[in-house]
């Protein structure tokens, strides 16, 4: 996606769980600052991030959803 230009990297502020060692998305904050999977406190700093440049590729998305509406084919099966 990189390479593609559908992406790129860019230093961002990010929610870090030491104890899972991994960036946390906004929704695994709960309860006014703890990690949603080891309730531990999370701290915000800065880091090399990939972000998604969604808009660059949404029609595709879009025209590719549509036919997977149609195939009759269910995630639950």
């Amino acid at each position: 996606m990189l390479e593609r230009g559908l992406a790129y990297r860019k230093k961002s502020r990010v929610n870090w769980c030491p104890k899972c060692c991994t960036v946390l998305a906004n929704e695994q904050v709960i309860n006014g600052g703890y990690c949603c999977g080891m309730k531990t406190r999370w701290w915000s700093t800065r880091d090399r991030t990939v972000v998604l440049k969604t808009t660059a590729y949404a029609e595709q998305l879009l025209d590719d959803l549509k036919e997977l509406e149609g195939d009759g084919r269910s995630a639950s099966s």
